[in-house]
């Protein structure tokens, strides 16, 4: 009998180390988000656009920096990524929390004021546990598709801010060379 506790301390040991590795793979998970969530917040959500709100009204010339910065303002799919990758975000803490717990009770109608029987009733709560390390991967899979969608966010911010600067270039172009035409191409009459 004295040989078999030390063996049930090492297999409750085990069984607890076991049941506990995957819970830290969820706090790597944790930290990760809170990182993205820090990226998140510090990106720049875009100011209102108001209608009566002319950027370039009364400009002799046309500024790069500055046409690249209202596109980059102004433009709806910036908006549209940028929410796509808050709601990628948004899908982590659904992801990693527990089922909601379930409350019953019951009665049984019959039992009260019968002499044969006593009161029946039930009464009962419950609690869905996952299989360790099974929130930890849903949580990281939801991190990767919002890592993914922040990824996206600054593609399209990129792309949007090339096609800006691009088209600066060609508005700016026929100035400064007098006889040619768009993307410095040759004028011909």
């Amino acid at each position: 009998m004295v040989a078999s506790f030390p063996r049930r301390s090492a297999l409750v040991a085990v069984v607890t180390l076991l049941l506990a590795l995957p819970g830290c793979a969820l706090f790597e998970t944790r930290a990760r988000y809170h990182t993205m969530s820090r990226d998140y917040a510090r990106e720049s959500g875009g100011a209102t656009v108001v209608a009566s709100d002319v950027p370039f009204g009364g400009a002799a010339t046309l500024d790069r920096g500055a046409l690249v910065g209202e596109v980059l303002r102004r433009n709806p799919t910036i908006a549209a990524a940028r929410k796509a990758w808050r709601a990628a975000l948004a899908r982590y803490p659904q992801e990693t929390a527990l089922e909601d717990p379930m409350v019953g009770a019951g009665l049984g109608p019959r039992s009260f004021g019968s002499r044969q029987v006593g009161d029946a009733y039930r009464i009962d709560a419950s609690q869905a546990f996952p299989f360790p390390g099974k929130l930890a991967l849903r949580g990281a899979t939801a991190l990767a598709e919002a890592e993914a969608m922040a990824h996206d966010y600054q593609a399209v911010r990129v792309r949007l801010a090339a096609m800006a600067s691009s088209l600066a270039r060609d508005h700016a172009a026929p100035r400064r060379t007098g006889a040619r035409g768009p993307r410095g191409s040759a004028r011909r009459l």
